[in-house]
């Protein structure tokens, strides 16, 4: 018993690393109002909030405020806004509030120098169109794969229903009330996220994305053997 008791424990510590050692770095692309508190799935502050629907931002801050090495280049038709006047005004709902418009011909965004080996990618999408996905989606996607679709709530983010995840695979299978995609397991030092260009009433829009550490084996192993010390002690 007191041995499975040891390697829930350390299984546990493992996780815990994979969340707490993970960095992350916040682009936030503003209309009018900008993120100044912890916001995302991958809950951080020190968001980097841009301007202007075609512009680009050199060495990127992370979750911690320590300067990195990664770029981001992005273009639009122009920048928009849900109109949202959503109470309590928190910062999830000023990550979702603006956004990269299509203007019928999609947006694109490139991340360059990006200084982890293995990450994952979140994509906020937004929109001050109708939720009902038989009237109007959105969609991205990244280094030009297969799209993922929503059919993302007007005000962008809801109070109640939080952060949801996309996982429609068309726009028949879009998934009702999501506002984020997660595009796990990315590697390479360059990315890109653009959608697919309007047509009728599928949108493709971005709020904002999260580029999300994934630690290294080595290093959640030397955390496990380090907690594994601390148990024998016991």
């Amino acid at each position: 018993m007191r041995k499975s008791l040891r390697t829930l424990a350390i299984t546990g510590l493992i996780a815990a690393a994979g969340t707490a050692n993970a960095n992350v770095i916040g682009v936030n692309f503003v209309d009018s109002r900008t993120v100044n508190g912890p916001a995302g799935v991958a809950a951080q502050g020190n968001w980097n909030n841009t301007t202007g629907h075609a512009s680009s931002a050199a060495d990127l801050l992370d979750n911690t405020g320590s300067t990195t090495t990664a770029d981001v280049t992005w273009a639009s038709a122009n920048t928009w806004n849900t109109g949202s006047t959503a109470v309590p005004n928190n910062n999830n709902t000023d990550l979702m509030q603006g956004y990269l418009d299509d203007g019928g011909e999609g947006f694109s965004v490139e991340v360059t120098e990006v200084p982890y080996a293995l990450y994952d990618v979140i994509v906020y999408l937004s929109t001050d169109q109708t939720d009902d996905p038989a009237t109007a989606t959105n969609n991205a996607r990244i280094n030009g794969g297969d799209a993922v679709y929503a059919a993302t709530p007007k005000s962008g983010y809801d109070p109640v229903a939080a952060l949801i995840e996309a996982t429609g695979t068309d726009v028949g299978s879009a998934t009702p009330g999501a506002n984020y995609i997660k595009f796990g397991g990315i590697s390479g030092a360059s990315f890109t996220i653009d959608g697919v260009a309007r047509d009728g009433t599928n949108r493709s829009t971005i709020a904002g994305f999260q580029v999300v550490e994934i630690p290294e084996p080595a290093s959640l192993a030397l955390l496990s053997l380090g907690g594994l010390a601390l148990l024998k002690r016991k």
